[in-house]
């Protein structure tokens, strides 16, 4: 008889002391696995360089996306010298897609042809070596000769050619 009622006390005990107690739980972290500082990476083809790209500080994410908060500048190379240079304060680099997101006072300098581009966000495809700016978003391109400025753009990550999808201002036009 003893037995019984030992259970049954031991198993209320259990029971009220487990309603006394918190649960504890746990949130999964999000924040960076691998924080490096004055990043250089170097993409080369046949040993030649083709892009060398610097970032003051990089967040390698659990996902293998990349974040660059202070900024990120690359210079693309052709015939081993810079052909254009892009900065931006803040980009992201996605695995998943290949594609980098530079945002917050973006510019491309054209080394060569004197073109600079100007937009608040723009996303490079280095896969297809485009760069593209969504067609919501206002792009500024001056040249020696002329200022051109709309909406989305489509170009080479060399910025040798180009389109603006929604053109916009004063244009000149050869006859």
């Amino acid at each position: 008889m003893k037995k019984p009622f030992v259970l049954l006390f031991a198993f209320i005990t259990l029971l009220i002391s487990c309603k006394n107690k918190e649960i504890k739980t746990f949130k999964k972290y999000s924040g960076p696995m691998l924080v490096g500082q004055n990043i250089y990476t170097n993409y080369t083809d046949s040993g030649k360089v083709k892009m060398r790209m610097w970032a003051p500080e990089q967040h390698e994410m659990e996902s293998d996306d990349r974040k660059f908060p202070k900024g990120i500048k690359i210079d693309f190379y052709e015939k081993e010298k810079v052909s254009s240079t892009l900065t931006a304060n803040i980009a992201t680099f996605s695995k998943a897609t290949g594609i980098y997101t530079v945002r917050n006072n973006v510019v491309i300098q054209s080394k060569d042809q004197h073109k600079r581009l100007n937009t608040e966000e723009l996303k490079w495809l280095p896969k297809q070596h485009r760069v593209r700016i969504e067609n919501d978003k206002f792009v500024r391109i001056q040249t020696k000769t002329e200022i051109l400025t709309g909406m989305g753009l489509d170009a080479s990550e060399d910025f040798r050619s180009y389109k603006i999808k929604k053109p916009q201002g004063v244009f000149a036009v050869s006859n």
